[in-house]
């Protein structure tokens, strides 16, 4: 799991590499990270996600496809989190609602596979710089990283366990 200014830098060099990007190669890191990170998701829901379930003006996403039934639920978001997925609607410019929030470049949904792969790329150039920086590496991160630092922080946070 990441410490929070871990997660921070994480997201900061996620921003930067979408802002330097090719126009016609949209990824969304930063967006695709932090929903990851701080909403919980599998990487199989975050592939799955489509416009429709994004409900911003009630802060949630709704999970329509899950690991199992009890996994179909509604996600709260939190305000950066929405700020996230508007500047991502944004970019992406005209979306449908049954599109996948996070699609490739065919409008296919992405896959655990290219998920680890755009992340490894994100934690490689946070590395470079902080090989750079004299400073310790990021311990390794995978998509189920993500999914554990947000249950880090929401207990930090003071959140209850569920049983």
């Amino acid at each position: 799991m990441l410490e929070p200014d871990e997660l921070l830098e994480l997201l900061a060099t996620a921003g930067e590499m979408d802002r330097h990007k090719r126009r016609d190669r949209q990824i969304g890191r930063r967006p695709m990270i932090a929903v990851m990170a701080k909403t919980g998701l599998r990487v199989t829901e975050m592939c799955q996600l489509r416009w429709r379930s994004v409900d911003v003006h009630h802060e949630r996403l709704v999970i329509e496809q899950a690991k199992s039934d009890a996994g179909r639920r509604q996600v709260d978001l939190t305000l950066d989190v929405v700020d996230e997925l508007n500047a991502w609607r944004a970019e992406c410019g005209s979306v449908e609602l049954n599109g996948f929030v996070f699609a490739t470049a065919s409008g296919r949904p992405r896959n655990k596979d290219n998920v680890r792969t755009v992340l490894s790329r994100v934690v490689a150039r946070v590395n470079e710089r902080r090989a750079k920086a004299g400073t310790a590496p990021l311990p390794p991160v995978v998509p189920h990283t993500l999914r554990l630092t947000y249950i880090s922080l929401m207990l930090e946070a003071g959140a209850p366990l569920h049983s």
